[in-house]
């Protein structure tokens, strides 16, 4: 019998506890990324990353899985690594300025939900059936379409960066 419990904070009683029963316990810590990490994940995608890159990169990411794979995506596409530091401006060129206009206005017009319908889509953006275009912009690695509801449900990340757009627009 396992047990697993998911928490972001845990009590300090309940941390004791766990700690002093030898039950697993995984830490924020064993979810990043390190240099070394990177660097051999970065190998396997088929990038070659020297050991400094891979300590910037850990250093600008904090070891956050999602902002690694966007300096590896950056790195990919543009052959360097990104300065910024931070999700949404690592977002930015590789998500955002990526997509058409059409396409950001389409995303701007849904952002205000966390998850929307086809049929609820169309209706927001003003169309009959979804374009092209805009079922594009919906199959980004940061929106899941749930078939069964047929339904597409935006990321945390992507939502963020989409309430910042929406702001300047």
């Amino acid at each position: 019998l396992h047990i697993i419990l998911i928490s972001q904070i845990l009590r300090r009683n309940i941390q004791a506890f766990v700690e002093s029963h030898g039950v697993g316990h995984i830490t924020e810590a064993e979810l990043r990324f390190s240099s070394d990490d990177i660097q051999s994940y970065y190998r396997a995608a088929g990038v070659a990353i020297s050991p400094e890159d891979a300590a910037k990169v850990e250093h600008n990411t904090g070891g956050w899985a999602a902002a690694v794979y966007l300096h590896l995506h950056a790195l990919r596409e543009r052959g360097a690594l990104l300065d910024a530091s931070g999700i949404f401006p690592m977002m930015e060129p590789l998500v955002w300025d990526a997509l058409t206009e059409a396409q950001q206005t389409f995303l701007l017009r849904l952002s205000p939900f966390e998850a929307v319908t086809v049929h609820q889509a169309c209706i927001l953006a003003g169309y009959g059936k979804l374009p092209d275009d805009a079922l594009e912009a919906l199959n980004s690695p940061f929106i899941r379409f749930e078939p069964m509801e047929r339904r597409y449900e935006l990321h945390s990340i992507l939502s963020g960066l989409l309430r910042l757009k929406r702001r300047e627009w």
